[in-house]
């Protein structure tokens, strides 16, 4: 489905290059603007990926390398920073890295309801909510269930929403409370205002 909305360009994919592109909109130095935020995202996970491979890209704020150049070696330095990872047995968490400095960027390029899906993980979501709107402004996630609250909002068919999670591979999900619900249940409920949409993403019964 997913492979089917990009290919008739009802969602549009955004990479590293669509990010330094929307910097240069609003900065003189964008490279430098991705790499300080990139930073920040890093030690926000305490992770060492900055120092051991990222801040070698810092020598291409000074060459003339243009957005291109950048994101060429960007991408080789994470191709390495995952093969080393993968070599140690250990997974990365690029995803919730590069997850926040998506948020950073739009945030530092002014853009207003941004809705961002983190991970259906419920504890990596929540530790990105709360980390996150530490470090930077406050943000609210979105879990692939409670995705249906914001489309209802935006006015989808109620029908139309339950053909959507009818197709979903996951037919149980959990609520705030650790109850479990069908998705059609839990989409019956959310057009019935009954079900609230929290920060984390988590649906929870009204009171």
């Amino acid at each position: 489905m997913l492979d089917k909305l990009i290919k008739e360009h009802q969602i549009k994919m955004v990479d590293d290059r669509d990010l330094l592109e929307l910097l240069d909109k609003h900065y003189p130095m964008p490279a430098r603007n991705f790499l300080g935020n990139l930073k920040e995202c890093c030690e926000m996970f305490g992770t060492d990926y900055y120092e051991h491979y990222y801040k070698q890209l810092e020598a291409l704020l000074f060459d003339g390398g243009n957005i291109e150049q950048f994101c060429a070696k960007l991408a080789a330095v994470e191709e390495k920073l995952k093969q080393n990872c993968k070599g140690g047995g250990r997974s990365t968490n690029l995803g919730e890295i590069k997850t926040a400095l998506l948020a950073a960027v739009f945030s530092l390029s002014n853009m207003e309801r941004v809705t961002i899906f983190m991970s259906d993980d419920r504890r990596a979501r929540n530790f990105i909510v709360s980390r996150y709107s530490e470090k930077y402004h406050e943000i609210k996630a979105i879990s692939v269930i409670g995705a249906f609250y914001i489309l209802m909002k935006n006015g989808m068919p109620l029908e139309e929403a339950r053909r959507y999670v009818d197709a979903l591979a996951t037919k149980e999900f959990r609520l705030f409370d650790n109850k479990k619900m069908t998705g059609l249940e839990i989409v019956d409920g959310i057009y019935a205002n009954k079900l609230i949409l929290l920060v984390n993403g988590m649906l929870k019964a009204r009171d």
